[in-house]
């Protein structure tokens, strides 16, 4: 018995090593599988990143579009409300754009009331004399400055002031504004300016033929004053007119002749102002040379037959224009 379990307490060298043997196939199997795990792994990995890259720009940029059109297509919001648009900025999301501040000037502060282009009666309720004489207040300020800078100026009425001064005095009448002459050429020309816009002859256009018509009958010669009944007839008809046109008629003719009667100095004779006035009133010759040699007794006492002649304009006082600051407040 003794000597069997001895023998049975041993193990054969033989089995060990099988077991050993097993073991070791066993630990080199799972590395085996486990090498293999890691490989399809990374196989997947390998396979995702290709197709992104394959994906490139157009995928995202096929990405955004669907995202426009869904975010298209969204309903609005519960609470009815819709999404009000953010005020744009500048590059890089900066402070939002400010407008550039705009000059203000004179223009955009006066109210603009025409005297220039529009009827003889809208302009003087446009730019009215604060003494009651029925004339816009630009008329009589260019009459006083001429009689006080001009009867001794070369070539007054006759020389033309520049176009770009005369465009800004006209603004400035129109906006009701004191005027500020640096010449009598201004004074003269914008003067001319006036008359030549006004859409109405002066005369009116009723009496225009009439006035023609009676000058053109007169006998008398043409270097002295009209002494025969076309002065009565004319004076008849000056009677008809209105009361802007008569005054603008009178103060003109008035000045006129004291232009012509500083001809020593201006140089400016009877034929050289007659011209002038003749394409800038429309007025034919004749009937230019009785306003001219008639309008007053005053400035006639040099003409030939001014004792027996029939003048015009005696009964207005020409009136020197003041500056009322008050009045170019408008209130009306």
């Amino acid at each position: 018995m003794n000597g069997e379990d001895g023998g049975g307490g041993g193990r054969d060298p033989s089995s060990l090593e099988r077991g050993r043997k097993g073991r070791r196939d066993k630990k080199d199997k799972g590395y085996t599988q486990l090498d293999r795990a890691s490989s399809e792994e990374d196989l997947l990995v390998g396979d995702s990143q290709a197709a992104r890259a394959k994906k490139g720009v157009f995928g995202k940029k096929k990405e955004k579009e669907k995202a426009k059109d869904k975010r298209a297509v969204q309903p609005s919001s519960p609470s009815g409300k819709q999404r009000k648009d953010k005020p744009s900025h500048g590059k890089g999301g900066g402070a939002p754009a400010t407008t550039r501040p705009t000059t203000t000037t004179w223009q955009s502060l006066v109210q603009t009331r025409p005297v220039f282009g529009v009827p003889l009666a809208d302009a003087v309720s446009n730019n009215r004399s604060h003494d009651g004489v029925p004339l816009p207040a630009v008329i009589r300020q260019c009459l006083d400055f001429v009689t006080e800078h001009g009867l001794d100026m070369e070539g007054v009425y006759r020389v033309s002031a520049p176009k770009a001064r005369l465009d800004e005095l006209e603004r400035r009448a129109d906006a009701g504004l004191w005027l500020e002459f640096l010449d009598a050429h201004e004074a003269a020309g914008l003067l001319k300016r006036f008359l030549r816009q006004l859409p109405n002859h002066i005369l009116t256009e009723r009496l225009r033929d009439g006035f023609e018509k009676a000058a053109t009958e007169c006998p008398c010669p043409m270097n002295g004053c009209c002494t025969c009944l076309t002065g009565d007839r004319l004076k008849a008809y000056l009677r008809q007119l209105p009361a802007c046109n008569y005054a603008l008629v009178a103060y003109l003719f008035r000045h006129a002749q004291l232009i012509v009667s500083n001809e020593h100095a201006n140089k400016m004779s009877l034929a050289a102002l007659g011209l002038v006035l003749q394409a800038t009133l429309n007025m034919s010759q004749a009937l230019l040379r009785i306003f001219l040699m008639n309008a007053s007794s005053e400035h006639a006492k040099n003409l030939p037959h001014n004792k027996a002649a029939t003048f015009l304009f005696d009964d207005v006082e020409i009136k020197r224009y003041v500056n009322n600051f008050l009045s170019y407040f408008r209130t009306d």
